[in-house]
């Protein structure tokens, strides 16, 4: 193996690596705990073939640019675009379900629209992505695939309006709508109504996927993930059209079927080039090269730290440890997990906040379950709250508590044996 190219080698395939670890680690204590949230599993498993496409690539083509292996780079190629779409999809997803939670809106949610905001969901997370990376694609696509020195096989598409509308537009049409339409109101609601908020995430029962500090770290992966991936549309469009105005003094709008696919066999192309877009053009380069490792090590901060998921971990290890007979080590471990919950749920206690908080998880089951604040009364004034159920449940208390006082000697004896005791004024005097 000669010299690699990148500078920055070996740190790009090991950030890579330890980054696709973390997404697994994510993605199996959701397995294991069987809870899924579409925006974040979507955006873990795309990530995660990526970073492994993208640790693969930098290792085999460290040194060169040789055209080899042409069936796993059509599939990295293709792999790319998705993971482009899916960015900005699953950041739209995320802010969607965080507006649905801060405003309440499942309380009035039907069978009907509960289906329509999980055929969304999986629209904007599978379909479109498979939908932009397959036929929407080769209409722009100008060659199979195009391997770069050090980096290995990526996409090609030209440099027309159309491409802008069918395919670069996405990482900026997608941030858009979650900046325009969810976001500001999932801040303002948020802001307004953190009183209620904080009522419903400590009344939500166990088997609910919401807490507040769970609402705060998928509101601040949404956070993140538009501002990686909004600049970086951004920057793209804007590089498409500087280069075709030097180049062809003009934007053409499509060049045509014939001409798009003229030159379809793959290409190899030095890293000289790179160097060639001089500091701007690289740092861009490597900025969105990075974005997908970095993205996914905050993923793994956020979700897969979390006291749950360390538990998680340990009912992987102890299938683990039945095999190899060392589950002793890991039970002790695992009871020092149990009291670190204990004292946290006691010291919640002492504050007078109930029982521990319910850990942020990956629960696709958010709208399709009846949670605990579903039968509050929303119009009550703010601070109070009207619960019908638990008014039915007292009434129904009160009733059986009068007639269990009534004791009849026989069915034909309407006079209660039991009379209540006569007061103190009702006493005869000694």
């Amino acid at each position: 193996m000669g010299k690699p190219v990148d500078p920055s080698y070996p740190l790009y395939p090991i950030a890579c690596v330890f980054a696709a670890t973390g997404l697994f680690l994510v993605l199996l204590t959701s397995f294991v705990r069987s809870r899924w949230n579409l925006g974040v599993s979507f955006l873990c498993f795309w990530l995660f073939l990526e970073n492994l496409t993208f640790a693969v690539n930098s290792v085999v083509w460290a040194d060169n640019g040789d055209i080899k292996h042409p069936v796993y780079c059509d599939l990295a190629s293709h792999l790319q675009t998705i993971c482009y779409v899916v960015k900005p999809a699953a950041t739209l997803i995320m802010t969607r379900r965080l507006y649905l939670i801060a405003s309440f809106r499942n309380m009035e949610m039907h069978t009907t629209l509960k289906r329509s905001d999980l055929i969304i969901e999986w629209f904007l997370g599978l379909g479109l992505p498979l939908l932009v990376a397959g036929p929407i694609y080769y209409i722009i696509q100008t060659r199979r695939f195009t391997i770069l020195e050090g980096f290995g096989p990526s996409g090609s598409s030209s440099h027309t309006v159309l491409a802008i509308l069918l395919f670069y537009q996405w990482s900026i049409s997608l941030p858009l709508i979650s900046i325009v339409l969810y976001f500001p109101k999932v801040v303002w609601i948020f802001y307004r109504q953190s009183r209620d908020m904080s009522d419903f995430f400590l009344r939500s029962n166990s088997n609910s996927s919401t807490s507040r500090s769970g609402y705060l770290r998928l509101f601040a992966l949404a956070s993140v993930d538009m501002l990686a991936t909004f600049p970086v549309g951004i920057v793209n469009v804007a590089l498409v059209i500087v280069r075709n105005l030097d180049s062809r003094r003009s934007l053409p709008f499509y060049d045509g079927w014939t001409a798009t696919h003229r030159n379809w066999a793959p290409h190899s192309s030095p890293y000289s080039d790179v160097l060639a877009k001089g500091r701007s053009g690289l740092a861009q380069f490597y900025f969105s090269n990075w974005v997908t490792p970095v993205l996914s090590l905050i993923i793994f901060a956020l979700f897969g730290t979390t006291l749950n998921a360390r538990k998680a971990y340990m009912t992987v290890l102890c299938w683990f440890g039945d095999l190899l007979h060392i589950r002793p080590i890991i039970r002790r471990r695992r009871q020092r997990l149990k009291h670190q919950e204990a004292v946290q749920n006691r010291e919640r206690t002492r504050r007078g906040l109930g029982s521990g908080p319910q850990e942020i998880t990956l629960d696709s089951q958010l709208w399709s379950r009846e949670l605990s604040f579903a039968d509050f009364e929303l119009t009550a004034p703010a601070g109070q709250r009207i619960d019908a159920k638990d008014d039915a449940e007292a009434r129904k208390s009160e009733d059986s508590g009068r007639d269990a006082i009534k004791v009849y000697s026989g069915p034909g004896d309407s006079t209660p044996a039991l009379t209540p005791p006569k007061s103190d004024s009702d006493k005869p005097e000694v």
